[in-house]
């Protein structure tokens, strides 16, 4: 197994516990062949954390979101040719940061 996933929970106003378990077997699919779903939900997950500025993705650019939503979307879905145009806008609002220079002066 690549892990094994333990959650323990209890509802409100209950003594009891309840324990959930999961293992997650070791087979690895490349990004590449995972379902057209799963890579453009992928790209709507990093755009949000974009949004955010999240720590979590701070190597990743507008153009590796676009990148991605691009390769994966159906464009016969409305909601993911709009999704592209909130990307390529979000791209020159939000821009990146650039490193400001020191002035030694």
């Amino acid at each position: 197994d690549l892990a094994n996933l333990s959650l323990r929970y209890a509802y409100c106003n209950d003594t009891s516990h309840l324990q959930l378990k999961n293992s997650c077997p070791d087979k690895v699919i490349g990004f590449n062949h995972l379902d057209k779903e799963l890579q453009f939900a992928t790209a709507v997950a990093m755009f949000g954390l974009k949004l955010k500025q999240s720590e979590y993705i701070k190597q990743a650019s507008w153009a590796d979101i676009q990148s991605i939503a691009a390769a994966s979307y159906d464009p016969a879905s409305f909601l993911q040719t709009e999704f592209l145009q909130l990307i390529e806008k979000s791209k020159k609002i939000y821009r990146e940061k650039r490193k400001k220079r020191k002035n030694n002066e």
